[in-house]
């Protein structure tokens, strides 16, 4: 005979058997017992001692397995590092200036890359700087020459003034790639190397790609630059934030230019974090298209904004820099213009937005990493639509630790409010 049988509990005599074995069994009504309940399981054992039947332990709730989501890249700390004071400046004449400068301190020389359509450069003898806040009290300098392009192909994007003479790092409209058939112009082949062109002939050609790293990031006088500027251009090649390499052939910041983040954000951290102060719009069929109603989705042009662990995060669109950057105390610094608000392609821009603002990204110069963006409403002057470049054109750092801007359609030498201001920064 087993030791216990079990069974439930009812008002009327129950027949346990096993084998030949047989146990009749009454249980008293409901109520009768303090210890047993009627509908509860129990357990009879060989003396006849009644005895609930413990409950089975719960069957815990399965856990959930998230998404993958990608490792996101530290915000920026809120820590913006140094402002720098505004000192005075020039009012540098030329109209519709693309604005990349470089200067010669021991003999006040500057050069100034010259009207956008032209390709060429122009130069200036500095006289003394004109002090305070106001533009239109800061001496006016005209040029004292203008060059004609010495370098076969691109407009002049970073200058520099390195080994006694001056170079010039250009970049080209709507590169393609060297195997597209439907190439515009035998100018454009993203593939191809950057070439540096000095105005005396002389030529450095570096293993990188020329879109993505045409410029200079300038560690002062007498130092050698860095190469690098990175950001937007028309075409395939560019860089989806800023660019840095050095002269014998080592990359040290790069990013690349994805076309979607991907079904699980995979590729979201392979252009550079930014303010989501943006919406990408897309659902046009082609740039006459003014029928289709846009719609907010993902584009080559830019990505939506996305909650990465409970924080709103953007990515570069089609943001830009200007010339390169420069190498400071605070770190290496890269002055960036970044479409706000929507963003279409119809529109047509330099960012497909029809406002930009200025964004500072500084770097660790040790490590090469991102410390932090931080918006320069500075530089937000003189109208912010899609037609006024009133970006950082170009920069310099002086032999004093002075810092030189480039400032894009801050006065008008002539008609039109589309020449430079030179700004200079203690």
């Amino acid at each position: 005979m087993p030791e216990s049988w079990r069974g439930t509990v009812t008002s009327k005599p129950a027949v346990y058997a096993d084998g030949d074995q047989k146990l009749t069994v009454r249980v008293e009504p409901e109520g009768a017992s303090p210890d047993i309940k009627k509908g509860e399981k129990f357990i009879l054992t060989r003396q006849g001692a009644v005895t609930p039947v413990p409950p089975p332990p719960p069957v815990p709730e399965p856990v959930p397995i998230p998404d993958p989501t990608p490792t996101p890249v530290p915000l920026p700390p809120v820590s913006t590092g140094p402002e720098r004071a505004l000192l005075g400046g020039y009012r540098i004449a030329a109209e519709f200036a693309r604005g990349g400068i470089a200067i010669d301190f021991d003999r006040n020389k500057l050069w100034m890359a010259g009207h956008a359509q032209r390709w060429e450069i122009c130069e200036y003898d500095l006289p003394a700087m004109g002090t305070g806040s106001d533009v239109d009290a800061w001496p006016r300098v005209d040029p004292v020459r203008i060059m004609p392009p010495w370098w076969p192909k691109g407009y002049p994007n970073g200058l520099a003034f390195w080994r006694g003479k001056l170079w010039v790092a250009p970049r080209v409209f709507y590169d393609s790639g060297a195997d597209d058939p439907n190439t515009p112009s035998p100018e454009a082949s993203s593939e191809e190397n950057l070439i540096l062109y000095a105005a005396d002939g002389e030529t450095i050609e570096l293993p990188y790609d020329r879109q993505a790293f045409s410029g200079f990031v300038k560690r002062g006088p007498g130092l050698d630059p860095y190469i690098g500027c990175g950001g937007y251009e028309s075409g395939q090649g560019t860089s989806a934030g800023p660019t840095l390499a050095t002269l014998d052939g080592k990359v040290l910041i790069e990013y690349g230019w994805p076309g979607e983040p991907g079904p699980n954000l995979e590729h979201w951290n392979e252009r550079a974090p930014r303010d989501p102060n943006y919406r990408n719009m897309v659902g046009f069929a082609n740039l006459g298209d003014t029928a289709a109603i846009a719609v907010p989705g993902d584009s080559w042009t830019g990505w939506l904004p996305r909650d990465v662990n409970g924080t709103l995060e953007g990515r570069w669109a089609s943001d830009r820099i200007f010339g390169g950057g420069l190498a400071l105390p605070e770190g290496i610094t890269y002055w960036a213009w970044m479409g706000i608000g929507d963003l279409d392609y119809r529109w047509q821009g330099y960012t497909f937005a029809k406002e930009q603002r200025t964004y500072r990204y500084r770097y660790d110069p040790t490590t090469f990493q991102l410390l932090g963006y931080e918006a320069q409403p500075q530089f937000d002057t003189n109208g912010l639509n899609r037609d006024s470049v009133n970006a950082v054109c170009g920069q310099e750092l002086g032999t004093d630790g002075k810092v030189y801007f480039a400032h894009g359609y801050q006065w008008a030498s002539g008609r039109y409010v589309t020449d430079v201001a030179l700004k200079v920064f203690g």
